[in-house]
């Protein structure tokens, strides 16, 4: 489609005015070039390879683009629909990059394309907003779905796979929580996440400490024989 043959087209262009600085910037344009041919041939899945690759090795708001609209193409297809998030997040940026940087080539065609990617997938994730409850404890680790999540984004709207989604935290000292919930596509969901109370100091020490051993019952030593007084009686 047009959108998607813009973005590759913009990209080349790009690259070839660096393919003279060395041979990663030859490698790039061909992984370009590749991703330019599967995506004609249909095989998006290829394409974003391809795209992902020469991110690698320099990343553009041009090729950013091409990741967005690829893993935008390939998430409608079946087994694919966990890509909502990568094209969502790869046009996000795109678009932010090209918005700070006034000298790009293109910048204000890769700025529209990048817009309409992020529009389009926006509806098509869910968000959870996580709430803790008591003390906060350094090291404490909070994850979604298995991926960790930082303090700074916790109260926040965090973008997810719609679907089935598992929160679990473990503290320092080890005392866990687990809770699931399922998140639907343009929804936000708070979700709670109470970290039990730690125990007490003497109720820990009666938990952990060993139980005593009890020593074993000696019997009582044998009562001194009795002495005979018949020889003494005799002598008398």
């Amino acid at each position: 489609s047009k959108p998607f043959a813009l973005g590759l087209s913009i990209a080349l262009r790009v690259t070839a005015a660096y393919a003279q600085t060395g041979p990663e910037e030859l490698v790039r344009r061909e992984l370009l070039n590749e991703a330019d041919a599967a995506r004609n041939a249909g095989d998006h899945a290829r394409a974003l390879d391809r795209a992902r690759r020469a991110m690698q090795i320099r990343a553009t708001p041009s090729v950013g683009l091409i990741i967005a609209q690829e893993a935008e193409a390939l998430s409608t297809q079946p087994d694919h629909g966990h890509l909502v998030l990568e094209a969502l997040s790869a046009a996000e940026n795109c678009a932010a990059q090209a918005r700070l940087d006034p000298t790009l080539r293109n910048r204000e065609v890769i700025l529209v394309r990048c817009r309409e990617v992020a529009e389009h997938m926006r509806p098509r994730v869910g968000r959870v907003r996580l709430s803790v409850q008591g003390p906060t404890l350094p090291g404490m680790n909070v994850q979604v779905n298995g991926s960790a999540v930082p303090q700074a984004v916790w109260s926040v709207d965090y973008p997810v796979v719609p679907g089935r989604v598992r929160v679990d935290a473990v503290t320092p000292d080890g005392r866990e929580f687990h809770t699931e919930a399922e998140v639907s596509a343009g929804s936000t969901q708070t979700l709670t996440v109470v970290i039990p109370v730690a125990p007490t100091v003497g109720a820990r020490a009666e938990t952990t400490a060993p139980p005593r051993r009890a020593l074993p019952v000696q019997p009582p030593p044998p009562p001194p024989p009795r002495q005979s007084h018949v020889g003494a009686w005799a002598l008398v």
